[in-house]
Formats: C-alpha cells, structure tokens, sequence
C-alpha cells in the first residue's frame, strides 16, 4: 500500500468508489438477468427432459407393439384376440399433448406428425386383423419403420436440446459465479480502500487533535509568559469566551465565573467603563479593529492598566465574531511615566547645558581674554630682565595654564554644539573640506614639516561643519601626538573593502565608506582604544603632550550623528590608524 501514500487519497476514493458502484450495478444488472436467465433456461430444460421422457416411454410401447405384432406375423397367430389397439391408442403421447406445450413448434409438429403416423400405423394393424397379405404386411413394415424414425428423430432432437440447454446453463451458472466473484472482489477493495483511508484520516486527525491540543499548551503558556488573555464574543449566540490567562489577569481563577459582557465590564474602572463600553459598541457598527487603553479594578482594589485589541471575522457557520486580546501595561504605563520624566529632566539638562554653553562661550571667556590681554601687556615690558627666575617659571606657568583653560572652553562648547547640534544634511565633497582643514592647519603643518598625502574621497550626504569638526580633530592628533624629531606623516585614504564587523555589526560596502587616516605618532596600547573616546578620558602621556580629553570624543559624537562608525588601532611609539564608516544614503527618520 506504499503507493497509496503518493498520490491524493480523497480523489482516489472517489474515482474508485465512482467505478465500483458503477461496476457492482452492472454486475448486479447482469446478475440479476442472468439469475432469470438461468431459471427460464432450467424451466426450458424441464419441459423439454419431460417431453423427451414422455417420448421414450411412447417409444417403449411402440417398441413392445412392434414386436409383439412382428412375432405374430412371424408365426401367423394373428387374430382379433391379440391385436391390441389399445396400448398404443391409450399412451400418454396420443391423448395429451401437455407435455410439448411451451417448446420450439418444430419439435409440436414432429410430436403431430407422429401421431399422424400412429393413425396409419393402427390402420394397417386393423388390416391385419382383417386379413393377412403380403401387401398389407408390408406396408405395416413400411409404417412401422417411418414410426420408429421419426420417433428415434424426435427423441434425439429432443436429446440435442437438452445437452445444448444444459450446457448453457452450466456455462450461465458459471458467470454467475464469476459476477459473484467479481461483486465479492469490488465489494472488498472499496472496503479495503475506504478502510485505509479511514485509518489514514484517522491518524492525520489523531495528529491533528494532538497539534491543536499542544498549540493550545503553548498557547497558555504563551499567555502567561506574555502577559495577555485572549477572548472571542459570537454576536450571533451573544456567547462571551476568554482564556484562563485572562481569568488571571482580572486577579481570579480560571473558570471562576460565567463570562459575560456585563461581568466584564464591572472589573473595568469606574470612570473608564461608559467610555470603554461606548467604543465597543461603536466598532460594531463598522465592524472595525479596536485599541482601547483603560483601567480596571482587582478585586483587591489595585488598579491595574489594560490594552485591548478586537478584530471582527467570520466563524465556519458564517457567524460574525469579535476575537482579541488582552494585555496588562501597567509595568509598561510605570516605564512610560518614567520615561517621560527622564525626558523632561532631559530637556531641563538640556536648557541648563545650553545655559553653561552660552557661559562658557561668553562670561568665562572674557575673563580669560582679559587675562591674556594683560599677560601679553606685561611681556612687552622689560619683563625677563627685571624678574628672577622663579617669577619667570611661575608666569609661564600661568600663561599655560590660560591657554589650557581656553582650549578646554573651546572643546566644551565643541561637544555641547555636537550634542545639541542640528542634524542638517547636505553635500560635503570631502576633497573640498580636506583642502581647507589643511588651509586651517597650515602653520602647524609648515612648523612640522608634516607629510599630508590625501586620497581623492567621495561626496557623501552629512552635517558640514561636524564632519569637517571630525576631521579635524583626526588630524590635529596626529599633528600632536608625535615624538620629538619624527616629521608627522599622515596618510587619508578612502579604502576598498567588502564587510567589516564592527561594533557587534556588519558593515558592507554598499552601505558604507571606509574613510581610514594613518599616521606615524606616540599610538597607544590596543587594549585602551575603547577608552579613547569616553568623555575626558586622556590616556597616561608625557605631560608636554597638552590635551582636554574632548577630541575624539567630539569626534565619537560627531560619528554617531551622521550614522556612522569609527574605531582605532594603535602600537604604541610606532603610530595609529583611526577607521571611520559613514554612510553613503542617511536614514533621515
């Protein structure tokens, strides 16, 4: 029965059942005329076995007739007292002819003509009996032979018949047997076929009841993880039914209470409920999907926060149904609460960091000038040679530190401009913006004798003045981490590559390009270039190295606000490769 599972059952049950109840008809058909058949056929046999008898039995006394009448003339004692008319005259086959009734006529006619024969037959005995002469015996013999001729004729006629009817009637019998057969045989592989069928349905159903009954497990267990119950209302039956999750989510046990809509409603919150109960209602009218958010009431008295989603559909009755689900937010309501706090502390950080930006830009920055004013009024006096020495270090000293303070003002209001900053996008050829950051570097670059070899870059879609903010800080590093005596060599290359990892993530080259800048200074141990980029975060230098701790962290922030990545390589006295990703199309939602 393998081959049964390859092909489609249910079109093979109904093309076998369709050709064995067309078949079973049949044979039942033929059957049936062969039954009838059959017992007309054994009815024919019948008549013609009883004329046939009958003829023998006439023959018999014709036989004894002839011969008794034969041995008279052989021994001339013919006389009145042993003729006998009678026997032949009296014999069944003369007086009633009923037992040819029925059978093919030619066999009637023989039966007629035959007695025809008797007549002349018992006239020439009569003649006999009248008188004896050579004539007359002979034409006695003459009769009497014709007679028996004619009998023996009919009898085996009669005979043919019979043997021809009874093979028929084996040969009908037979097929009989063979529909029978054939009806038996049909009748078994319907049942065979139907029972593997059967068995066959009865398994996928056993499947199915046993899937369903483990999607329902996960399902609840589902449920209870999640934190939903689901229910379905039958508009038409006015039938409410939930889930046991949904029981629980009201504080009770499942199947604690008859579900119902009014039952429902009482656990909702009681300046929610008219609104609650109005929406529902409203959806069925256009038969739409409903939110709701409310309140609703443990029987404890907590107040617990709920979604609830419906959706209208139709079940297999054609009965429109309301299914949905309900969750409990509360946890998430709690979060949001929060959230929106933090947001608005955010936003109040915010202002008071716009506040500090607008301080440091400003009001810490005029004191500072003034400083710096009056330290380079008093350096055009005579002051190294009225002072001592100790006076000369403690000036220089302040004069550092003035310069510190300003840059590190400067960086401030760098990073507060980079996190507040406007995420304006436009085209920023970077060839442009690298001809004019060298423009701005160029007394550093010409003191150092630097090597700056530049890579032709593409145009890409960011914040102008960030991403040039980014690269100049990249190449103010370089220009200022490096050793004494060593000419900074940096090198900008827009560098060829299929997918990196970065970050935890995949970066292709469809996406991004992959800007690199290299150079030849003090780089730093692999195991801080995480470190680099955190706020403040200066790694242990030689003091003459000056830094506020802000650049690559300015240049962090500048990255993530374009989208894009950036990460760092070092050996330590040897140099650094600083790799940034930005991307070629910006996601502007």
């Amino acid at each position: 029965m393998g081959f049964l599972k390859k092909i489609d059952h249910i079109k093979l049950l109904k093309i076998a059942l369709g050709i064995s109840i067309f078949s079973i008809g049949y044979l039942l058909t033929m059957f049936y005329f062969q039954m009838n058949e059959l017992e007309n056929n054994k009815i024919e046999i019948e008549k013609y076995s009883k004329a046939d008898i009958e003829l023998l039995h006439f023959k018999s006394i014709v036989e004894e007739d002839s011969y008794r009448t034969q041995s008279q003339i052989l021994n001339q004692s013919i006389s009145s007292n042993t003729i006998d008319f009678n026997a032949i005259s009296n014999a069944a086959f003369i007086k009633n002819a009923a037992s040819f009734e029925g059978i093919e006529p030619k066999y009637a006619q023989k039966q007629n003509f035959i007695k025809e024969l008797i007549a002349d037959y018992i006239a020439f005995k009569k003649e006999l009996f009248a008188g004896k002469s050579n004539s007359t015996v002979s034409n006695y013999n003459t009769i009497n032979a014709n007679l028996l001729l004619n009998i023996n004729e009919l009898s085996a006629d009669l005979e043919s018949k019979i043997n021809t009817s009874n093979d028929a009637y084996l040969q009908m019998l037979e097929n009989s047997k063979t529909s029978g057969f054939l009806i038996a045989l049909i009748s078994l592989t319907i049942f065979v076929l139907a029972y593997v069928k059967m068995n066959e349905d009865l398994m996928k159903l056993q499947k199915i009841n046993d899937d369903v009954s483990f999607i329902n497990q996960t399902l609840q267990n589902a449920e209870m993880v999640a934190g939903f119950g689901s229910w379905k209302l039958n508009t038409v039956e006015n039938r409410f039914i939930i889930s046991d999750n949904f029981y629980r989510l009201l504080g009770t046990e499942p199947n604690s209470f008859t579900p119902s809509l009014d039952k429902i409603m009482s656990f909702v919150h009681p300046e929610d409920r008219s609104r609650v109960l109005q929406l529902h209602e409203d959806s069925f009218n256009k038969n739409e999907t409903t939110t709701i958010i409310y309140r609703y009431l443990l029987e404890d008295g907590t107040v617990r926060h709920m979604i609830s989603v419906g959706k209208f559909l139709n079940n297999s009755k054609g009965e429109l149904v309301k299914i949905g689900v309900n969750q409990d937010i509360t946890e998430l309501m709690k979060k949001t609460k929060e959230l929106e706090d933090k947001n608005q502390r955010l936003i109040s950080t915010n202002s008071e960091l716009e506040s500090f930006n607008n301080i440091v830009s400003h009001d810490l920055q005029e004191p500072l000038r003034k400083i710096q004013m009056f330290i380079s009024r008093i350096e055009s006096k005579d002051f190294v040679a009225s002072s001592n020495e100790a006076t000369i270090t403690y000036f220089d000293k302040i004069k550092s530190a003035a310069s510190r303070m300003q840059n590190l003002m400067n960086d401030l209001v760098d990073f507060t401009r980079t996190v507040k900053g406007d995420r304006i996008f436009e085209q920023v050829d970077l060839n442009v913006l690298f001809e004019e950051i060298t423009e701005d570097l160029i007394l550093i670059i010409e003191e150092k004798q630097a090597i700056i070899l530049i890579d032709q870059l593409p145009t890409i879609l960011g914040t102008k003045f960030q991403i040039q903010q980014l690269f100049v800080n990249l190449m103010s590093n370089a220009l200022k981490y490096v050793k004494l005596g060593i000419v900074p060599k940096i090198i900008v290359k827009l560098e060829e590559f299929s997918q990196d990892f970065v970050n935890d993530k995949n970066i292709s080259s469809e996406e991004y390009y992959k800007i690199t800048v290299t150079d030849n200074g003090i780089g730093f141990e692999q195991k801080h270039a995480d470190k680099i980029f955190m706020l403040f975060k200066r790694l242990q230098t030689d003091q003459s190295y000056k830094g506020t701790g802000l650049g690559l962290a300015i240049c962090k922030k500048i990255v993530d606000n374009n989208n894009g990545f950036i990460k760092a390589v070092g050996v330590p006295d040897q140099g650094s490769v600083f790799t940034v990703y930005l991307p070629k199309n910006i996601n502007l939602s």
